[in-house]
């Protein structure tokens, strides 16, 4: 697969927090591919899936789940031996099956619009 290229002419990239998504190739900045963890043992809410979030947590949004080098996920999976059975994930393999929809929590947001 042929890098992303993400920077040319200028151009700034931007980066999620605390996650670096780029590196220098052949004098281009290009993607790096990221990784999220599941944690077999959670399960899912609803059919969505839950993925590590960092600081104890889990999240169904993929966007929030806390993203890793392969190397970090390997170290991260490998510590958590006995304690977390975690799987590894490709993130953009997983934006390709991503479906769009409305979580409940957040309905008290709009409670007033509700007919």
């Amino acid at each position: 697969m042929e890098p992303e290229i993400i920077w040319e002419d200028g151009q700034q990239a931007e980066s999620p927090i605390g996650t670096a998504i780029a590196t220098w190739e052949d004098g281009r900045l290009v993607r790096l591919r990221h990784y999220v963890l599941q944690n077999k043992g959670i399960g899912a809410v609803g059919n969505s899936t839950l993925f590590w979030a960092g600081f104890g947590g889990y999240r169904a949004n993929l966007q929030e789940a806390k993203r890793f080098t392969l190397e970090e996920a390997r170290q991260t999976v490998e510590s958590a031996k006995g304690s977390h059975d975690f799987v590894i994930w490709d993130y953009n393999d997983l934006m390709e099956i991503v479906e769009f929809h409305v979580d409940a929590g957040r309905l008290w947001e709009i409670r007033g619009k509700a007919r």
